[in-house]
């Protein structure tokens, strides 16, 4: 396998797994979106920028570490891990990003209940 070929199988696979991983999450994040936007249309715009920058970010930290050409014209196991687990990293950060927003807007709301039941 050429290493352009690897790069190219390796940004696949990663963008198909932050796909993955949008579609396994999309009913409960929508669920959450629409509970503390209590808008539909904003819930959507909010799923719908998380679904680009989780792409974007899997993306970006694939390209922070491509594989390097070798004489051989072959990329080593190595390299290619490397380009995969910094996809892996870019994913984890998207996804801790979005609980650590939305930790802090359910924060917000449960005091502004717990304010409005005390008044």
């Amino acid at each position: 396998m050429t290493p352009i070929n690897a790069f190219l199988v390796g940004i696949g696979t990663m963008t198909a797994l932050a796909v993955g991983m949008l579609w396994f999450v999309r009913a409960p994040l929508m669920a959450l979106l629409r509970d503390l936007c209590r808008e539909e249309h904003r819930a959507q715009f909010w799923a719908k920028i998380y679904a680009v920058s989780v792409v974007l970010l899997v993306l970006l930290a694939v390209l922070i570490e491509p594989p390097e050409a070798s004489d051989a014209g072959i990329v080593p196991f190595v390299e290619f891990v490397a380009m995969f687990r910094a996809g892996m990293v870019g994913l984890l950060a998207a996804v801790g990003l979005l609980a650590f927003v939305a930790l802090q807007f359910i924060q917000a709301q449960d005091a502004e209940r717990r304010r409005q039941r005390g008044a």
